[in-house]
C-alpha cells in the first residue's frame, strides 16, 4: 500500500480520536463506534503492510492490554469506553509502540488528573463561598470526580500515529 493510503488511514484514526476525546470531555462517554472504527482501520493498516508477524504481535499486545484495562475497570479506575479505546489503540499502533503509547498516556493522564482536581477544588470553593445554603454545599461534595481519560488515550495515540506516519 502506498504511503498516501497509510496517511489517509492515520487521518481517519485521528478524526476518530478527536471525536472520542470530545465526547469524553463533554459527556464522559466514549461511543462504541470509535473503538470499532479503530479496529477496522488497524485491520486495513495491517493488511496493507502485508506482514503477518507484526499484526499477530499487535493482536497479542492488544489482548493483554485489554485484560489489564478490564481489571482496572473492575476496580472502577477506568471507564468501559477507556478500556476499549486503549486496547484498540494498541492494535492500531502495534507491539513496538505500545510501551511508548502507555508511557505517554500515563504522563498525559497524570497531568489531566491534576488539572481536573485543581478545577474541582476551585469550583467547589467558589460554590461554598457564593452560596450559604448548606444543602447546596452538600450537593457539591457528592458530585463524583471523573477524569476524561479518553483525552490522554487519544492524544497519546495521535502523537504516535503522527510519528509512525510522517517520520523517516
Amino acid at each position: 500500500m502506498s504511503l498516501l493510503a497509510l496517511r489517509a488511514l492515520a487521518t481517519l484514526a485521528a478524526l476518530a480520536y478527536v471525536y472520542a476525546m470530545s465526547q469524553d470531555l463533554l459527556y464522559r462517554k466514549i461511543p462504541n463506534l470509535v473503538p470499532l472504527a479503530l479496529v477496522a482501520i488497524a485491520a486495513l493498516k495491517w493488511l496493507a503492510i502485508g506482514q503477518l508477524s507484526p499484526a499477530l504481535w499487535a493482536i497479542a499486545i492488544s489482548g493483554v492490554v485489554f485484560l489489564i484495562a478490564a481489571a482496572m475497570f473492575a476496580f472502577n479506575w477506568l471507564g468501559a469506553g477507556d478500556v476499549k479505546l486503549v486496547a484498540s489503540s494498541c492494535l492500531l499502533l502495534g507491539f513496538d509502540d505500545t510501551s511508548k503509547f502507555l508511557a505517554f498516556m500515563a504522563v498525559i493522564g497524570g497531568v489531566l488528573s491534576i488539572v481536573v482536581l485543581a478545577q474541582s477544588y476551585v469550583l467547589r470553593r467558589r460554590a461554598r463561598a457564593a452560596v450559604a445554603d448548606p444543602a447546596t454545599q452538600a450537593d457539591t461534595k457528592k458530585t463524583p470526580l471523573t477524569v476524561p481519560y479518553g483525552v490522554a488515550i487519544g492524544a497519546s495515540a495521535m502523537w504516535l500515529l503522527f510519528l509512525q506516519t510522517y517520520s523517516g
